[in-house]
C-alpha cells in the first residue's frame, strides 16, 4: 500500500504580533502554539496553513487573510512577490525598527542573559532606498517563472534569466530589471550586460549541468564615486569574455575596477580564484 498523505492542518484567527527570522512574522493560535508565517505582517489577522509541525512551534504560510494590519505598505519594486532581496517592504519603516528592536531586545534578555535597561531605540536610516555598496547577481540559462505567470492561462515564455535568487533556492534566478539595493548604475550595467550578452547570443550558466559561458557579476561602489565590477565566467572562452569586458570597459567610464575571473568550480566562489584586474585601480 502507498503511503498516506496526511491532510495538511490549517489554524484559523492566528494574530500576527511580531517579526522572525527570514521574513517571517510570528503569532500565536488561540490555542496557544507559536507560529511562524510567511506572507505575514505584525498586526494582520490570518488563518495559518501549517506545513512543518515542531515540538514547541509550527511553520506555515498564509491560506486566507482575515485582516490586514495597519502598519502595512505597498511594496515599491516590482519584484519584491518572487525576489529574495528584500523582506519587508510590505511593513512601513518605523514598524520594521520598532519590531526588529524587539527581536535585538529578546535575543539578548533571553539568550545571552544580558540587561537591556539601557538599550537605546535603533535610529533609523535617513535612506532607505540605493543603501548598499554592494550586489551580486547571478546568470541563469532558465529565469523562475513567477506564481502569478504559472496561474495564468497566457503562454509561457522561457528565455534566460539575470538577477537575483528566489529566496531559499540556489538554483533558481529571478530576471531582475529594476532593483532598489544599490545605486541606479548598477542597474544600468546589469541590463547593459544582459542585452549585450543576449545580442551576441552568449550561453548563460546551468547551476545543474554546470555549463554556460556567463555565471557571476559582483557589483561595489563607495561614497567617493568609485565603482568596481568583478565579472565571473563559467568557461575559458576567452575571446567572448574579452569581448563582455571591452563592451564593459567603452560603455561605463564610471567604472574605476574592472576585473574578470574563469569559474570553472561546482560552487560560485572566487576568492580561490585568480581574479584578473582588466581596466583601472586594483581595488
Amino acid at each position: 500500500m502507498g503511503r498516506r498523505h496526511k491532510r495538511k492542518k490549517v489554524v484559523e484567527d492566528v494574530v500576527m504580533t511580531g517579526l522572525a527570522d527570514k521574513g517571517k512574522a510570528v503569532g500565536r493560535a488561540p490555542s496557544g502554539e507559536v507560529l511562524f508565517v510567511d506572507g505575514a505582517v505584525p498586526g494582520d489577522v490570518v488563518d495559518v496553513l501549517v506545513l512543518r509541525k515542531k515540538k514547541s512551534f509550527g511553520q506555515g504560510i498564509v491560506k486566507e487573510f482575515k485582516s490586514y494590519s495597519d502598519d502595512r505598505v505597498e511594496p515599491f519594486c516590482q519584484h519584491f512577490d518572487d525576489c529574495g532581496g528584500c523582506k519587508w517592504q510590505h511593513l512601513s519603516y518605523d514598524a520594521q525598527t520598532k519590531h526588529k528592536h524587539t527581536m535585538v531586545v529578546d535575543a539578548m534578555r533571553k539568550i545571552a542573559k544580558i540587561s537591556t535597561e539601557n538599550i537605546s531605540p535603533i535610529k533609523g536610516c535617513e535612506e532607505t532606498r540605493y543603501y548598499r555598496n554592494k550586489v551580486e547577481y547571478s546568470f541563469s540559462n532558465k529565469r523562475w517563472i513567477t506564481e502569478a505567470e504559472a496561474a495564468s492561462a497566457e503562454e509561457i515564455m522561457q528565455h534566460p534569466a539575470f538577477g537575483f535568487h528566489r529566496a531559499g533556492a540556489w538554483d533558481k534566478i529571478i530576471d531582475i530589471h529594476t532593483c532598489h539595493l544599490q545605486d541606479t548604475l548598477s542597474d544600468k550595467i546589469r541590463n547593459a550586460i544582459r542585452d549585450y550578452t543576449m545580442e551576441n547570443k552568449i550561453t548563460y550558466y546551468d547551476p545543474r549541468s554546470h555549463k554556460g559561458m556567463m555565471r557571476n557579476m559582483i557589483v561595489r561602489n563607495t561614497t567617493l564615486g568609485h565603482w568596481m565590477v568583478i565579472v565571473s565566467f563559467g568557461e575559458p572562452e576567452m575571446e567572448i569574455a574579452e569581448g563582455v569586458m571591452a563592451f564593459l570597459k567603452e560603455s561605463f567610464s564610471q567604472i574605476t575596477s574592472l576585473h574578470y575571473v574563469i569559474n570553472q568550480k561546482l560552487n560560485d566562489t572566487i576568492l580561490d580564484q585568480d581574479i584578473i584586474l582588466y581596466k583601472g585601480d586594483p581595488f
